[in-house]
């Protein structure tokens, strides 16, 4: 593996910090492993190289022939704490392409090349921006007028993100090519997104091809759904003596409630097909916590 990158910072008022680079990696013999008992498409049972020997079970074949590159253009901006506030903002665009998924399995056995794709974990756009706003006045005061106003504390951190990439399949069957992986052909002049609700994809802009041909879609044509949120935290601070220090705080994670789902089905013979069933390990709705605390 060979990574590579390139920086460039330039400061302006008030301690910010504008930074643009490129960072990109390439890989080498890379592990691939190809079915090399698979049937050309329409060929059925009969059509595996292997049949003539009585063997119709997976034969896998290891390699490390495989490349992947990754590049990305990658753009951040920061502000150091002052006049109550401080930020920092980062932008990435990039592209991960390869030939095999996680397991390392060539989808096309006759014809690597139709692997060659945007990988798993490729996202295009990713965003983020964290905050912290202090209202400065107030922090010492000695009377309710200089108190209330003051010592308040507004913290943020926002993501978002683009989808991964989905490879919309069907089975070997409809097109009589076991021990292949079958791409679903798109249907021109229909929108294959929906996003409404737990329908992501649209039914009716895929098929299986005809039999002894191949479907027109490759490995990660299409992007899953995205993904956003914002945590939030605010907190007034009350001082009580000269050594203590007493804090209300109010956190908020997934403030907009916002659902994150995992990518749909993907076999168009599924029941499923594109319905968003399952949500991200772990992800939660809007959760909010109060506290006191006493610094000291």
């Amino acid at each position: 593996m060979q990574t590579f990158s390139l920086q460039v910072q330039q400061e302006f008022y008030w301690g910010t910090v504008l930074s643009v680079g490129y960072a990109g990696s390439l890989g080498r013999h890379l592990l691939g492993i190809q079915e090399l008992n698979a049937a050309a498409p329409g060929s059925g049972v009969a059509g595996l190289p292997f049949f003539g020997l009585g063997r119709t079970a997976s034969t896998l074949f290891y390699d490390d022939a495989l490349t992947d590159n990754y590049n990305s253009l990658q753009v951040g901006m920061s502000k150091r704490f002052s006049h109550g506030m401080s930020f920092l903002a980062a932008y990435t665009w990039s592209k991960a392409l390869g030939y095999t998924s996680a397991n390392n399995l060539l989808f096309n056995p006759a014809n690597p090349r139709a692997d060659y794709g945007p990988l798993d974990y490729d996202r295009q756009h990713v965003f983020t921006f964290i905050h912290l706003l202090e209202i400065p006045w107030g922090m010492h005061g000695n009377h309710m007028i200089e108190t209330l106003p003051g010592g308040w504390q507004l913290n943020g951190i926002f993501t978002w993100a683009t989808g991964t990439p989905l490879t919309i399949t069907t089975d070997p069957l409809m097109c009589a090519s076991p021990g292949n992986t079958v791409f679903a052909n798109l249907n021109s002049g229909v929108n294959p997104v929906l996003a409404s609700g737990n329908a992501y994809l649209n039914p009716l802009a895929f098929s299986a091809p005809f039999g002894g041909t191949p479907g027109t879609l490759g490995r990660g044509a299409i992007f899953g759904p995205g993904y956003r949120n914002y945590d939030m935290s605010l907190f007034k601070n009350f001082r009580v003596h000269d050594r203590f220090n007493l804090q209300l705080r109010g956190e908020a994670y997934n403030l907009t409630n916002t659902p994150r789902f995992l990518n749909p089905v993907t076999n168009i013979n599924s029941p499923d097909f594109g319905q968003t069933v399952t949500t991200i390990n772990g992800a939660f709705g809007r959760q909010v916590n109060v506290a006191l605390r006493v610094i000291f």
